[in-house]
């Protein structure tokens, strides 16, 4: 038994077919040392660990809280020399707040920052915070943790070194 990847079925639409192939030949007149990514993401007060370790023929178990404690909404900026810049919103965000420049729909898998989320909301899932004080201090904590090998890593993933 294997792992399901599971992908918006959006993407095998003929439009959004030639929107990314477009947007793949756009990429390929520019310099990625120009690029910087933008994306949110959100995170909350019950974050956990996935995956844990138990004797054989036991089962893993933790805990986390009822209530998630409302969701944060997590805003950062990479590019290949790492995270650099990031900031934390309470709740959702909106229009006001944030303005996705591409659609996300047509390129997460092209974007080196939804990685980066990744690795970071894995570091947040095992500090397991369960206040908005101890929550912003683990992401102040794990943009230390994203490094220009990471982000060099994430760029070249995606297909944006040829």
């Amino acid at each position: 038994m294997q792992k399901k990847s599971l992908y918006a079925s959006e993407q095998d639409t003929p439009r959004v077919q030639e929107l990314r192939h477009d947007y793949r030949r756009w990429l390929d007149k520019i310099d990625v040392r120009n690029l910087v990514f933008v994306d949110e993401a959100r995170i909350n007060l019950s974050m956990s660990r996935l995956f844990a370790r138990a004797v054989d023929g036991e089962r893993a178990v933790g805990s986390i809280p009822g209530s998630k404690g409302g969701n944060v909404s997590l805003i950062g900026a990479l590019n290949l020399d790492g995270l650099i810049a990031s900031m934390t919103v309470p709740g959702s965000t909106n229009t006001e707040v944030f303005i996705t420049l591409l659609n996300p729909g047509l390129t997460t898998d092209l974007s080196p920052i939804e990685l980066c989320w990744s690795k970071l909301k894995q570091f947040l899932r095992s500090c397991e915070a369960r206040t908005h004080e101890s929550l912003e201090q683990a992401m102040a904590e794990v943009v230390n943790f994203i490094t220009e090998d990471d982000a060099f890593g994430w760029f070249n993933h995606c297909g944006l070194f040829t």
